[in-house]
């Protein structure tokens, strides 16, 4: 019935643009837009069809009959039944001819989700580990790395899962972010290692992209991946992240339970479980109670040497004032003219010079200009630094670890300009008679100053890259890249 009143409507509407003494035509186009549903959902069919089975001579068929076939498939894909195109079969298959052929026809297809979880082709390929169907859908987007299914899981946390060790090599090495991305209950792709078990896996997570923030991030719940490897009495897992020194043994989470008290909690009597609770102790694992005692002589700490930045600094910039109102050697009283000046021209001499100081200014600067210009340069760059310092700490910034980075640098650079003041200064102010005694003392002084910081700037350096979002960021990208290589060649 209801093709008959589609019919009849179709008829009505036809009427204008046919004669109307030709039923016959009209009865044709009736019968043919009966069909074209039918037609469709047969193309439909055979398309799915190709696609479970791979089938590119099908896809090319059916692409031939009906060049729109793809985009008709996916506006009526839930009224006829499919939860997924047929890009996200074949890519679920390893099917990677028809995944081509697919992708040069429609490209786009490859950031549809389906209808049964949210996940786009690149979650389906990356969870059976079909690498090279990776590799061409990172081709179409590299981006697609961070898109995220029902639960919150994007293909790197879908890959960590299966422990798909060499897709997730490529996947990060398309889009290292993709790693750092949580789920929807704030777990990170380590967490689903532990979860899930996948040992190997985690192991080359924290070699190529574990940094000490990703090592020790918490779950919704608190939890960091220890607290849930010894929740789960997974020994061997326990095992690797106590031996890792960047791992925090003394993280608490929502409930106020360190490592320590997990490990209490789920104890058992075999020798295993003694073998854990023997290495927590050797890595100076604490109870709650305790780490939180020890987080809050910590924070008195940082106080302290907040306190004394303030000290330290307040101190080199009442000197530096001091030293700009009054250096050393004095200054003109008076505006009177002086003739035959000796004046130094860096280290040469110029006799017999005439000169007109104004009342206030330093002798100093008049008989060695050069060395006075170093002394008042360095002098204002310590008088500067100190007084940053001085504005950083009273502004209110929280004080944790990248601000302690930056007043630490401030502080050598206040310090470094100071001793370049003294040495100057000094220089003005000793007797001739002691000249090259007391400049060969100069010279090893700042000699030893200056190798001292190169060994701090350095050490630091170090540290800092090491640790930070950058320097993790091409160490990782360098170890992705060799390991690839090495994988590939083999």
């Amino acid at each position: 019935m209801n093709r008959v009143r589609l019919c009849q409507q179709h008829t009505e509407m036809d009427k204008s643009s046919v004669h109307p003494h030709s039923a016959a035509t009209q009865q044709v186009i009736c019968e043919e837009r009966e069909r074209e549903p039918l037609k469709l959902e047969l193309l439909a069919t055979r398309l799915y069809e190709a696609a479970l089975v791979g089938d590119v001579s099908s896809l090319l068929d059916v692409l031939r009959l009906d060049a729109s076939i793809l985009d008709r498939c996916r506006i009526q894909r839930l009224a006829r039944g499919f939860i997924q195109s047929p890009l996200h079969i074949a890519a679920d298959l390893g099917h990677l001819d028809f995944v081509n052929k697919i992708l040069e026809s429609k490209p786009e297809l490859a950031e549809e989700r389906d209808h049964k979880q949210g996940c786009t082709p690149l979650h389906l390929s990356a969870a059976k580990g079909h690498l090279e169907i990776v590799n061409v859908l990172l081709a179409v987007n590299p981006n697609l790395c961070l898109e995220r299914n029902e639960i919150g899981r994007n293909p790197v946390h879908v890959a960590a899962v299966k422990g798909q060790k060499l897709v997730l090599g490529k996947l990060l090495e398309a889009n290292p972010q993709a790693a750092y991305e949580r789920t929807s209950i704030g777990e990170t792709v380590l967490h689903l290692c532990v979860k899930h078990n996948q040992l190997e896996t985690l192991k080359f997570l924290v070699e190529f992209i574990g940094n000490a923030p990703l090592l020790n991030a918490k779950d919704s719940i608190g939890d960091t991946i220890l607290h849930l490897a010894l929740a789960t009495r997974q020994v061997e897992m326990q095992k690797f992240l106590l031996g890792d020194e960047r791992i925090e043994k003394n993280a608490i989470n929502a409930n106020g339970y360190t490592a320590m008290d997990v490990s209490r909690k789920v104890r058992g009597k075999n020798s295993i479980d003694q073998e854990i609770r023997d290495c927590l102790e050797g890595a100076k694992a604490l109870p709650g109670k305790a780490a939180k005692k020890l987080q809050e002589r910590d924070h008195t700490w940082s106080l302290n040497q907040h306190d004394a930045l303030m000290v330290v600094a307040s101190l080199i910039a009442t000197m530096a004032f001091q030293v700009a109102m009054n250096p050393p050697g004095g200054v003109w009283q008076d505006n009177n003219t002086l003739s035959n000046v000796s004046i130094l021209d860096g280290y040469y001499p110029i006799k017999n010079q005439t000169i007109t100081p104004a009342p206030g200014e330093s002798i100093f600067g008049y008989i060695d200009s050069e060395n006075y210009a170093i002394f008042v340069v360095s002098n204002a760059i310590a008088f500067a630094s100190s007084v940053s310092v001085i504005l950083l700490l009273i502004s209110g910034f929280r004080y944790n670890q990248y601000v302690s980075i930056i007043l630490t640098i401030i502080m050598w650079i206040a310090l470094s300009a100071t001793i370049v003041t003294y040495w100057i200064g000094s220089y003005f102010v000793i007797p001739s008679v002691l000249g090259d005694i007391a400049h060969g003392e100069r010279v090893w002084s700042l000699f030893a100053w200056a190798m001292l910081l190169a060994c701090l700037f350095l050490g630091h350096g170090i540290r800092v890259t090491k640790n930070s979002n950058l320097g993790q960021s091409i160490i990782r990208k360098l170890q992705l890249v060799s390991w690839n290589n090495i994988h590939e060649g083999s």
